[in-house]
């Protein structure tokens, strides 16, 4: 970080004001110490990626790989998104990769992926995004591939963590692409028992499923709370009404995608299996007013009273994602009011709603 034109010594503001918890001295830098406003460049010389990638989208894919420090020379873990095909740079990748590299630059929250720079090759192109890297992998395979919700209590913390997350990013900016392959578990999840009560499993070194921090990433789609008329790119399952019908990503459009989150979670099933765009629009056109676009899964009272909120066709009605955080709150104390046997028994709680 780079200090501001007034060079103010921070040691003896220290000593004079005897302040001594951390939580001061981060006031005080913050307001006294300017941070770059454009990322961080990194050259490609400085990062070695691994030749499998481990994830892929529509126009990218992403790789592991090393990131040494042009500093310390320290070696980083990191995520590495580039396109799809290494030997062609569009104007349109480039415009795409500046924007999501400004909007994640912008955001600094403990739930969403960090970007750490912006990779240049020796002729001066911008090749790819330098990212904090996940080892739990997405949320995506946590939930259908290891069936990992299996209880109330990793479900509504997971929950608890979009929808915090979703809030702070929604004050300036619509995501316009949340689902569960864009959510990703920080750290290794253990692959002998996804509640195991230690720490870290002694086998593989992998932690207990309550224990996650869930990140999201792909910010692809991002858009400005003022341009959120334009058009959305969401995946058809997680798409809202209007952004099927009319092209329109909002805030409500979010929240419409969180609620479908929640039911994929809470079922482990995947949304709209076997439709198309065109085959859900007409599913959407051919609703009853008094019927949900999916069925409801088993589950207690307040989840179920979200989720047909947030899956209603007038955006309006939909809940915001401040709501949503206190009903998860609420029910979250509601469970731990029961007996801890009875905390970790799924129909148990089921049956008390």
């Amino acid at each position: 970080m780079k200090a501001c034109a007034k060079d103010v010594d921070i040691m003896s503001y220290m000593a004079k004001k005897s302040v001594r918890n951390y939580t001061a001295l981060t006031k005080f830098v913050s307001k006294h110490v300017s941070t770059p406003k454009t990322p961080r460049i990194i050259p490609l010389s400085s990062i070695n990626l691994e030749e499998k990638h481990i994830g892929m989208g529509a126009f990218n894919k992403v790789y592991r790989g090393i990131y040494r420090t042009e500093v310390s020379k320290r070696k980083k873990l990191i995520a590495y998104k580039t396109t799809k095909d290494k030997g062609t740079m569009s104007k349109k990748f480039h415009a795409s990769l500046e924007d999501e590299a400004k909007c994640l630059y912008s955001l600094n929250h403990k739930n969403i992926v960090k970007l750490i720079g912006i990779s240049m090759d020796d002729n001066g192109l911008k090749r790819g995004l330098v990212l904090e890297y996940c080892e739990g992998g997405t949320l995506d395979e946590f939930t259908h591939e290891k069936r990992g919700i299996v209880n109330y209590y990793i479900l509504v913390n997971f929950l608890k963590q979009i929808a915090g997350a979703m809030t702070y990013i929604n004050r300036t900016i619509t995501h316009g692409d949340l689902k569960l392959m864009n959510i990703f578990i920080k750290q290794k999840m253990c692959d002998h028992d996804l509640h195991n009560p230690i720490k870290s499993c002694k086998k593989c070194l992998g932690i207990d499923a309550m224990k996650f921090t869930l990140k999201i990433g792909d910010f692809g789609c991002s858009r400005s709370i003022e341009s959120s008329t334009s058009f959305g790119n969401n995946t058809g399952p997680y798409a809202a009404y209007e952004t099927l019908s009319e092209g329109i990503t909002t805030t409500a459009s979010d929240v419409y995608s969180f609620t479908v989150i929640m039911w994929e979670m809470l079922t482990c099933e995947k949304p709209f299996n076997g439709f198309d765009m065109l085959g859900l629009l007409r599913k959407w056109i051919d609703l009853k007013p008094q019927d949900t676009i999916l069925e409801f899964p088993v589950c207690p009272v307040p989840l179920k009273k979200l989720i047909v909120r947030g899956l209603n066709r007038d955006p309006t009605l939909r809940p915001t994602f401040y709501e949503i955080k206190n009903v998860l709150k609420i029910f979250q104390n509601d469970l731990r009011l029961d007996n801890k046997k009875q905390q970790k028994n799924f129909h148990y709680i089921v049956r008390r709603y």
